[in-house]
C-alpha cells in the first residue's frame, strides 16, 4: 500500500471518529446547548473534539513532505489529490448552499435561523470537509482514474 493510501486511511479514521463524537456532542446538548451563554462548555469541548483532527493533519502534511523528499509520493498521487481537492471543494460548497437554503425554509415563519445553527455549520464544514477529501482520494485512487 502506497503512503498516499495510508495516509489517507488514516485521515478517513480520524475524522469520522472526530465526526461522530461531534454529532453525539451536539445530539445530546441541542441547539441551545450551543448557542446560549451556558453552552460555552459544549462549545469548548466541540473544539476539543475537533483539535486531534487538526493535529493529525499536520502530521499527515508532514508525513507527505518527507514522502515527496523520499520518492514515496509520486506525481499520480499529486493529480489524484488534486482532483480530489476539485471534487471536494464542489461537493462542499453544494452541501453548504443546500444547508443554508434548508434552514430558511425550515425557520422562514419564525423570522430567523436559531443561532446554534451557526456553529453547527461552522464546525460541520471543517468535519465535513476534512473528511470528504480523503474519501475521494481514496475512491480515486482505487478506481485507477485520475480523469474520472
Amino acid at each position: 500500500m502506497s503512503l498516499a493510501r495510508k495516509l489517507a486511511i488514516i485521515s478517513c479514521a480520524a475524522w469520522l471518529t472526530i465526526g461522530i463524537a461531534s454529532t453525539l456532542l451536539i445530539a445530546d446538548s441541542g441547539l441551545d446547548g450551543i448557542a446560549s451563554p451556558s453552552g460555552d462548555r459544549t462549545r469548548s469541548i466541540l473544539a476539543a473534539i475537533i483539535l486531534p483532527g487538526y493535529l493529525i493533519g499536520f502530521a499527515i502534511i508532514w508525513w507527505t513532505r518527507n514522502g515527496q523528499r523520499a520518492g514515496e509520493i509520486d506525481e499520480r498521487d499529486k493529480k489524484v489529490e488534486s482532483r480530489a481537492t476539485e471534487i471536494a471543494a464542489t461537493i462542499v460548497l453544494l452541501t453548504i448552499f443546500l444547508v443554508s437554503i434548508g434552514l430558511y425554509d425550515a425557520y422562514i415563519d419564525r423570522g430567523g435561523v436559531p443561532v446554534g445553527w451557526l456553529y453547527i455549520m461552522a464546525y460541520g464544514t471543517i468535519v465535513w470537509v476534512s473528511f470528504l477529501h480523503p474519501v475521494l482520494r481514496l475512491i480515486i485512487d482505487f478506481s485507477g482514474t485520475i480523469d474520472g
